[in-house]
């Protein structure tokens, strides 16, 4: 059977980076082992809208479709209903996390879905090509949910890949040239022990049949990764995996094999991955090893500095101390530390511990400053559905701040975040990722972590701002009026540290050796070369 997968659809209007989906390349490599044609279809490379998507669609000659649901839904129906009325003979599934507790949702609100996998799919698309194919009832398809005349039926799902070494590698359906300029996306395991009240992974792996985490051998992993330096010549990787470092003894022992493989074999890589701020608090021996074989970067969810609100998250941690941080610059990793500003009840207190925690670690850190969102069937949404305590819908749930103030701050901030935005074509922790693993890198890292310190500061400064003239205003307090006294007071501060982030988004302004900008820039890094 001819089947197109695509990754989940942008908004109309949003442009995100393009980045692979290794979940994809899973799905594909295992149903092009069974025997079928698979096309992975990335929209974003050919920049198209909604409709624009319909028409490939409908000109491929693919006989089963299957659209990745990461949170717009939305973007699906509409390209579904599109595509049924050009062809309304093929098959539209969905898949992901969200579509698995959505599963009937989904079939309920948009009639042109014939079908939804639930949890792992490489097994029931599979199925499901196959019982297409030979015209059998989708009865015999596992972890299903599909349309039986007027009504909707589910089966059971079976276990899926208890070694997960059985699969065959992801394959790569990005042009080569992406790269060269981007990491190789990677997954060493599924799954996640923890139970953060705002993530849904440890549900989704609990409700399956199968076991909440399993791993690839380090064998595995390491073939792939030999396998893709020979195969493109990069050797630059992001492991994506929600908890790939984990706590337990047997994860350890992981890790101290994936270790001594790529010294064995003398494989040179360069990588970053994500991890709890408590196993590398715990472990501080680990920072160093990993940084031996490769580690350049660090995504590490801290999420908050106040002990109260990590006990609301269930995050199951209280840092004291964050060694890592300094043990991370002394070993040259990159840092972007997640931070969970502001939630329904976040208080002025925990607030202001948080931006002093950011001002001591300033030009340490890439922080990713967010709201704490939630999403359909976690147990954060569970427990604010209950207590009538959301508005919007199940695919946009939202939630009133219980203080006014916090509110007006966190409207200031988004504000800013958006004008930012509007200057600046990559995020700077984009910026950064440009220069890691250069042999010749145009900017000195002392340079990075000044433009990271003047950003990170800016922020700060903007919700404090915000912070101190909401609280002097109090009810009469308006973010709109507030945005713009800030902009305007802080004006030139604000100009110039975009302009140092422009600058090193665009070489050819600060390569040139009489150029402006490059003298403009050396002043802030007087060790420019």
């Amino acid at each position: 059977m001819n089947i197109l997968l695509l990754p989940p659809i942008d908004s109309e209007g949003s442009e995100s980076p393009v980045t692979e989906s290794p979940g994809l390349g899973y799905l594909a490599a295992f149903a092009r082992r069974q025997g079928h044609t698979v096309e992975c279809f990335e929209p974003r490379l050919a920049k198209l809208d909604y409709k624009g998507i319909a028409e490939y669609i409908g000109r491929s000659d693919a006989e089963l479709v299957g659209f990745s649901i990461l949170d717009n839904v939305e973007g699906v129906y509409q390209v579904s209903s599109l595509l049924r009325r050009k062809r309304s003979s093929v098959h539209i599934t969905t898949g992901g996390h969200l579509a698995t507790f959505a599963h009937r949702l989904i079939l309920k609100e948009c009639s042109a879905i014939d079908s939804v996998v639930r949890f792992e799919g490489e097994k029931p698309l599979a199925q499901l090509a196959r019982s297409l194919t030979s015209d059998q009832d989708l009865s015999s398809v596992s972890g299903l949910t599909y349309r039986s005349g007027a009504d909707i039926t589910e089966t059971a799902p079976t276990a899926s890949f208890e070694n997960l070494d059985n699969l065959p590698f992801p394959i790569r359906y990005l042009p080569d040239s992406h790269y060269q300029r981007q990491p190789f996306n990677l997954i060493a395991s599924k799954g996640c022990y923890f139970r953060c009240t705002f993530c849904g992974v440890h549900r989704f792996y609990r409700d399956s049949p199968s076991l909440v985490k399993r791993y690839h051998s380090p064998d595995y992993i390491v073939g792939q990764v030999e396998s893709l330096i020979d195969s493109y010549g990069s050797n630059r990787f992001w492991f994506m995996d929600d908890d790939l470092l984990g706590t337990s003894k047997r994860e350890r022992l992981w890790i101290d094999k994936f270790i001594k493989l790529l010294e064995d074999r003398g494989i040179e890589m360069i990588f970053s991955l994500m991890c709890r701020s408590d196993t590398i608090n715990r472990y501080p021996d680990l920072l160093q090893r990993l940084r031996s074989v490769g580690l350049k970067r660090l995504f590490v969810g801290i999420e908050n500095i106040n002990d109260d609100v990590l006990t609301r998250i269930n995050k199951g941690v209280r840092i004291k101390g964050h060694k890592y941080i300094p043990a991370s610059r002394n070993l040259g990793i990159e840092l972007v530390g997640g931070m969970i500003l502001f939630d329904r009840t976040t208080t002025v207190t925990e607030l202001r511990n948080n931006l002093a925690f950011i001002s001591q670690f300033k030009s340490d850190i890439q922080f990713n400053f967010d709201l704490l969102k939630v999403f359909f069937a976690t147990p954060l949404y569970e427990d604010l559905n209950s207590k009538g305590q959301l508005l919007g819908t199940w695919r946009e749930p939202i939630y009133k701040f219980e203080n006014q103030t916090i509110a007006t701050v966190f409207h200031v901030y988004k504000g800013f975040k958006n004008y930012f935005w509007k200057f600046l074509d990559l995020p700077l922790r984009n910026i950064i990722w440009k220069h890691i693993g250069l042999s010749n890198p145009p900017l000195p890292e002392s340079c990075i972590r000044e433009a990271l310190g003047m950003y990170n500061a800016l922020v700060v400064k903007i919700i404090r701002l915000a912070l101190e003239e909401s609280e002097a205003l109090g009810s009469k307090g308006n973010a709109h009026v507030i945005f713009e006294d800030i902009r305007k007071a802080e004006q030139n501060r604000i100009e110039e540290t975009l302009f140092v982030i422009q600058l090193m988004q665009m070489p050819s302004l600060w390569s040139a050796n009489e150029s402006t900008p490059k003298r403009q820039l050396a002043a802030l890094c007087p060790q420019l070369p």
